[in-house]
């Protein structure tokens, strides 16, 4: 069997343990499961035992794509990322405060992401001067952002990230 194929079955706990061979006959290691740490045992004609920490493993990604312009990860243990960057060569703004120039943009998130948010940011490089953004207003469904800029319009290219809950 391969490494892989046994780590992956004693994380789904439907064995506790299994070994592999080496191509050449030897280099034996083998896997087991004794409830927090996954125990590897490697024989190449001495005895070494190690212990893993399976923290990483036990939360693996179970589904991964692209929907509606943005890219996601969801995890076993529920948590999911998504984010997104789009271009404009002339994005208008909205108006101005304190002497720099605003545009406030609202994007749909693609249903079936995200339950619940947990945190949101956005970011920008909008003209040739200053800029920024922040999130401004996120639910499952929808991000809205605001980005600032010393220049009234331009080119610019804008990012959103979004993590939550899937479960």
């Amino acid at each position: 069997m391969r490494l892989y194929t046994i780590l992956k079955k004693i994380i789904d706990k439907t064995v506790r343990s299994g070994g592999v061979t080496g191509e050449d006959g030897g280099h034996k290691m083998g896997l087991s499961w004794n409830g927090s740490k996954v125990i590897v045992g490697i024989d190449n004609n001495a005895a070494v035992k190690t212990l893993v920490d399976t923290s990483m493993a036990i939360d693996y990604i179970i589904e991964q794509g692209t929907s509606g312009g943005w890219n996601y990860v969801k995890y076993n243990n529920g948590r999911a990322e998504a984010w997104r960057s789009t271009t404009s060569s002339n994005l208008g703004t909205s108006g101005t405060v304190n002497g720099f120039y605003y545009r406030i943009y609202r994007i749909d998130i693609p249903t079936g992401i995200f339950k619940s948010i947990t945190d949101a940011h956005a970011d920008c490089y909008w003209g040739t001067g200053t800029s920024w953004a922040s999130a401004r207003s996120v639910a499952t469904t929808y991000f809205e952002a605001i980005y600032f800029s010393n220049q009234n319009g331009g080119a610019g290219s804008f990012f959103h990230r979004v993590t939550g809950r899937w479960k």
